[in-house]
């Protein structure tokens, strides 16, 4: 199976089209009709450039109240990067445009609360202008190896540009949903969706997955409760504050130790994040949860996840702080919220199941039913670009999702991640095979050691695959498994 380029672009939320010398739209992967006119007059001005200078552009505001032809192409705010290429001897520009409509509008609303404090309001303005700058870099790479993608067929090299498009969109959504949390809890906005979890089970999780992402000289360790403790709060929420300080305590311990957990104390749970890393000097500790401020002016980001950390604690009714020794003696960010438990013979720790999707009637082609559990938005609408002609998808978003929707529908076959929250992909699977399924299950996993596959294959899977994904294995494993045919 060849990989479909216009697939994978249309999988994507940013606008990719390709301009001729006229002006004139040739290529647009979801957005706006072939033969389209260019009018919007940043827009224009920048390609008229690049095509007489063969040159780029990057960062071009641009925006719909100032396109004549109320082109598709054009968000109500956006930015736009363009590139010259000539492709089969024709001269052409890429642009990608991505939609920073609500990012402006909150922005705007930030620019106004800025001018209302003129003893913040430089610290603010630098820091409005490092999110500008920092949108710059992967809006150039998502540009860039869009064009990539579209001029090469080999196969790796596909994989290793989707990768980086992917990385790098992820990146653009990260740096906005900083600003927009920020500005929605300035307003009062922020969600907080309660329910009871298991804490055990969701602070495993949560390792799991921050141990993916450390060298191999770092080592996650998880300390949990010697009982299982069902807690009602907003996982969601307590979800982005652990995986901020792991994602931090990461980025700053190289080599070394990270140690995640929590201690019942009296009426309240204790967690914390202890790192062995390069430390906070006495004289800034001050300032980690101060808005937009930030150690070294090269670091990525916007310097509001902690600030957003702190927001979040102290809506749940806690507390939050931070102590270290010195310059590379390590850290330990703490916060504490107060204990509310629930009976276990109430618990409801299952976040979708009083709205799980509907089975909708089959088509007419009755394509077989494939379950596919994925926290990941992103990667699921992959799979749906994927197996669109072939299978049809349902979709759960956590382990726990994944053994409800396993026994409602009945799929002929689980693609099944291995970390997610709530329940990871052994025990979702456990539990599956537990109730008597025998459907074949294919783990999806960024593990790539030896260990880590004998373990998959001795836990109720058929069959692994390895990420980056690659289609045609991807699809050739789950016919196997699907005839009958021996998949591993």
């Amino acid at each position: 199976m060849e990989i479909n380029h216009s697939r994978l672009l249309q999988s994507l939320h940013i606008n990719v089209c390709a301009v001729n010398k006229s002006l004139k739209t040739v290529y647009t992967n979801h957005c706006g009709e072939i033969g389209e006119d260019i009018v919007e007059p940043q827009l224009k001005r920048a390609i008229e450039l690049s095509f007489r200078e063969k040159n780029s552009f990057e960062n071009v505001e641009i925006s719909s109240h100032r396109d004549a032809a109320g082109s598709a192409l054009i968000p109500m705010h956006g930015l736009a990067n363009g590139r010259y290429v000539e492709i089969d001897g024709e001269p052409l520009v890429t642009v990608s445009i991505i939609d920073i409509s609500e990012l402006y509008l909150q922005l705007s609303d930030l620019r106004r609360a800025l001018e209302k404090s003129r003893k913040d309001a430089s610290r603010k303005s630098t820091a409005l202008q490092d999110i500008s700058h920092e949108l710059k870099s992967p809006l150039n790479a998502v540009s860039g190896f869009a064009r990539l993608l579209m001029e090469t067929d080999d196969k790796d090299k596909q994989q290793k540009y989707v990768k980086v498009i992917e990385t790098n969109a992820e990146l653009i959504m990260s740096l906005a949903n900083d600003v927009l949390d920020m500005a929605r809890a300035d307003s009062g906005n922020l969600s907080y969706d309660y329910r009871t979890i298991d804490l055990n089970a969701f602070m495993k999780s949560i390792t799991d997955m921050a141990e993916m992402h450390v060298s191999s000289d770092t080592i996650v360790n998880c300390v949990l409760g010697s009982r299982s403790i069902y807690l009602h709060t907003a996982p969601e929420r307590l979800g982005q504050v652990m995986q901020n300080l792991l994602n931090n305590a990461i980025k700053y311990t190289a080599k070394g130790n990270i140690t995640a957990g929590y201690e019942v104390r009296d009426d309240e749970i204790y967690f914390f994040v202890k790192d062995s890393g390069i430390g906070i000097p006495a004289s800034k500790i001050k300032h980690v949860f101060e808005r937009y401020w930030r150690d070294r002016k090269d670091e990525m980001g916007t310097g509001l996840g902690l600030p957003i950390c702190k927001e979040i604690i102290e809506h749940l009714g806690g507390e939050i702080g931070v102590e270290s020794a010195g310059e590379n003696k390590g850290c330990n960010f703490w916060f504490t919220l107060p204990l509310k438990i629930e009976s276990t013979d109430t618990q409801d720790d299952n976040p979708r199941q009083k709205d799980l999707p509907e089975c909708k009637e089959m088509p007419d082609d009755n394509l077989p039913v494939i379950l596919i559990a994925e926290d990941n938005e992103g990667n699921y609408m992959l799979y749906e670009a994927l197996f669109e002609d072939i299978f049809k998808p349902i979709h759960a978003w956590n382990g726990i999702e994944a053994v409800e929707l396993a026994k409602k529908f009945n799929p002929a076959l689980i693609l099944m991640d291995i970390s997610m929250p709530l329940k990871d992909g052994y025990e979702a699977t456990r539990e599956i095979r537990e109730a008597g399924m025998d459907m074949p299950i294919i783990a999806v996993t960024a593990y790539a050691f030896s260990s880590d596959k004998e373990k998959i294959m001795q836990h109720g899977f058929d069959a692994y695959i390895s990420k980056p994904i690659n289609a045609d294995e991807l699809i050739a494993a789950m016919e196997k498994c699907m005839n009958g045919e021996p998949c591993k």
